[in-house]
C-alpha cells in the first residue's frame, strides 16, 4: 500500500474497515510496529519522560480503551502517539464520524480531508475564510513545503513569503484573533513548524512577539533555542525528513524579528541562532544525500557565526562542511575545513568541540593516507573527552561512544579491520540509545570489518541489524550505505546469511 501512494491514514481506515481493528491498532500496524516497538520509540524520543519508561504494556492498555481492560489515553498520551504514527491525535480516538450531516459538507471535499493531510491549497481556502489578508493565501497555494515537492533552497524562498505574509498581516490584527488563527495555523502543514514544540504559554509569548518584534525578550529567545533542542533530538530518532521544514521555519521567524529586536546582546543572540538553524538545516539537506542545498545552508551559517561573532558555531560549521567533502570523497577538502575549525575550536573551551573537530581531521587523514597523523589526531580527541567532565556543549551528541565510533571509521579507512572491530563494538557497548542514526552506522562499519576478515555470516548479521535501524531512522544517508553494504555481499548472494538479509531488506524496504 505504501508503494502505492497510500498514506498511513488511508491505510488505517482501510484496516479499521475490513478488520475491524480500533485506530490506536490500525494506525500502529499501518507502520508495522509491535507494542513493543511503540514503547521502545516513546523511550528514545522522550528519555526524560517525568513517568516510569513505556512497556508494551502500556501500549496494549492503550488499544484496548475503551473495553473495559483497557486505560484512557491522555491527551498527552494521543500527541505523543501521533508524532510515532505520523498522524492527528483525533485520528486515534476513533469513534463515528457525523461531518455528513452538515449541510454546507462537500462530499467529495470531506472523503478526502478524512484521509489526506490538507495541502497547500486547502490551507489557502481556509485562509481565506478565516480572513487573512488577501497576500497570504496565495502564498500558500504556492508553497510546495512538503519534502520532495521542491528543493530546500526552493522552500527556503517560499518560507520567506510566508513568514513575511504572516508578519505583516499579524502587525493589523487584535491579540486575541492572533493567538487564534495561530490555533489554526499550527494545524495547518504549511506553517505548523513556525511553533513547532512549544506549549500554549510559549506559544503566546512567541506569537506576540511575532505581532510585535520589540517584545521579543530573553524567555522568547529560549523558546526558540528549545525548538532547535527538540528538532535536533527527534531528528537523531526519527530522521530528517520531518525537521527540515521545522528548521527552516523557525530560521525565517528568527530573521524576520531581528530588525526590530534593538536591544544589542538579544540581537547577537538571535543572529547565531539563526545561523544555528541554518547549520541545521544544511546537516538535514546533508543527511537526506541533498549535497548542493547543504552546502548553501553551511555557507549561510559560516556567515551569521562571523556576525554574531560566535566562534564555537564557526568552528561546528567548519566541521560539518568538512564531513561533507570528505562523504564526497575529498579528504584534501575536507582536510583543509578540518584544520580550520579546530583552529576555531582551540578559541573556546568546549572540549567536546574540540574533541570533534579534531576526529573530522582524523577522518580527512585516513583517507588520505595519512595513519600516523590521524591516530594523532584521535588520541588528541579522547583525551580531551576524558578531561571535558560531562560540561555542557555546542556539540551534544560528542562523546567517548561516537569518538569510539569515529576510530572504527577510521581504521576501517586504514584497511585495519580488527581494530576497527574492537572499536565498534566499544562504542556500541556505551552508545546511548536514542541516537539512531549513530548506532546504525556504527553497526554497519562493524558488519564490514567482519566482512573484511572474511566471517560472512556475521557480516550479513550486523548489515541486517543497520537495516532495522534504519528502517526507524530515515535517513537517505543512512539507507545508501546499507544498501552499499549488501552490495558488497554479492558474490555471496546464495548463501543463507544473504539470503535472509535480502528478506530482512525487502521488509523494510530497504532493497
Amino acid at each position: 500500500m505504501r508503494a502505492k501512494g497510500w498514506t498511513y491514514r488511508q491505510i488505517a481506515a482501510h484496516w479499521q474497515d475490513r478488520r475491524g481493528f480500533n485506530a490506536r491498532v490500525a494506525f500502529r500496524l499501518a507502520h508495522g510496529l509491535t507494542q513493543q516497538s511503540v514503547a521502545d520509540l516513546w523511550n528514545e524520543i522522550w528519555p526524560d519522560d517525568g513517568d516510569s519508561p513505556k512497556t508494551a504494556k502500556h501500549v496494549a492498555y492503550w488499544e484496548a480503551w475503551p473495553g473495559p481492560s483497557g486505560r484512557t489515553p491522555s491527551p498527552d498520551t494521543l500527541n505523543r502517539l501521533a508524532f510515532i504514527y505520523q498522524c492527528r491525535a483525533g485520528d486515534l480516538l476513533g469513534g463515528e464520524d457525523h461531518s455528513g450531516r452538515d449541510a454546507n459538507t462537500q462530499p467529495a471535499r470531506a472523503a478526502r480531508f478524512a484521509t489526506e493531510v490538507p495541502d497547500a491549497s486547502d490551507a489557502a481556502d481556509i485562509a481565506a475564510g478565516a480572513g487573512l489578508r488577501d497576500e497570504l493565501a496565495p502564498v500558500l497555494r504556492g508553497s510546495n513545503i512538503k519534502a520532495g515537492l521542491a528543493s530546500p533552497i526552493q522552500r527556503d524562498a517560499q518560507y520567506q513569503q510566508l513568514a513575511q505574509a504572516l508578519i505583516n498581516w499579524a502587525r493589523d490584527v487584535e491579540r486575541r484573533e492572533l493567538l487564534h488563527i495561530f490555533g489554526w495555523v499550527t494545524a495547518m502543514a504549511a506553517v505548523a513548524p513556525v511553533l513547532h514544540g512549544l506549549n500554549p504559554e510559549e506559544q503566546q509569548r512567541v506569537a506576540l512577539a511575532i505581532q510585535s518584534p520589540g517584545r521579543v525578550d530573553a524567555k522568547v529567545v529560549e523558546h526558540l533555542e528549545a525548538v532547535l533542542a527538540r528538532c535536533r533530538r527527534r531528528a537523531d530518532v526519527l530522521g530528517p525528513t520531518d525537521a527540515l521544514d521545522t528548521a527552516l521555519a523557525q530560521r525565517n521567524l528568527i530573521r524576520a524579528l531581528l530588525p526590530g529586536v534593538d536591544d544589542e546582546a538579544l540581537r547577537l543572540r538571535l543572529s547565531s541562532l539563526s545561523g544555528n538553524f541554518s547549520r541545521f538545516a544544511g546537516w538535514l539537506c546533508f543527511d537526506l544525500d541533498d549535497f548542493a542545498s547543504a552546502a548553501y545552508y553551511y555557507e549561510d551559517a559560516r556567515v551569521a557565526a562571523h556576525e554574531a561573532s560566535d566562534t564555537a558555531l564557526a568552528a561546528l560549521v567548519l566541521c560539518n562542511m568538512s564531513r561533507l567533502a570528505t562523504w564526497h570523497g575529498k579528504p584534501g577538502v575536507g582536510l583543509d575545513h578540518a584544520v580550520a575549525a579546530q583552529h576555531r575550536a582551540d578559541q573556546t573551551t568546549d572540549a567536546n568541540l574540540r574533541a570533534y573537530a579534531a576526529d573530522l581531521a582524523a577522518y580527512a587523514y585516513a583517507m588520505d593516507g595519512q595513519s600516523h597523523a590521524c591516530v594523532e589526531r584521535l588520541d588528541v580527541a579522547q583525551n580531551l573527552l576524558a578531561a571535558s567532565g560531562g560540561d555542557a556543549s555546542l556539540v551534544y551528541f560528542q562523546d567517548l561512544a561516537l569518538h569510539q565510533s569515529s576510530r572504527a571509521e577510521c581504521f576501517l579507512q586504514l584497511g585495519d579491520a580488527e581494530q576497527a572491530i574492537s572499536c565498534a563494538n566499544d562504542s556500541l557497548a556505551s552508545m546511548d540509545s536514542s541516537f539512531v542514526r549513530n548506532a546504525a552506522l556504527t553497526t554497519l562499519d562493524l558488519g564490514i570489518g567482519y566482512l573484511r576478515l572474511g566471517d560472512v555470516d556475521v557480516a550479513a548479521d550486523g548489515v541486517g541489524d543497520a537495516a532495522a535501524l534504519a528502517a526507524r531512522n530515515r535517513s537517505a544517508r543512512l539507507a545508501g550505505r546499507v544498501r552499499e553494504a549488501r552490495r558488497r555481499l554479492d558474490p555471496w548472494r546464495d548463501r543463507a546469511s544473504v539470503t535472509h538479509l535480502t528478506e530482512r531488506l525487502a521488509c523494510y524496504g530497504l532493497t
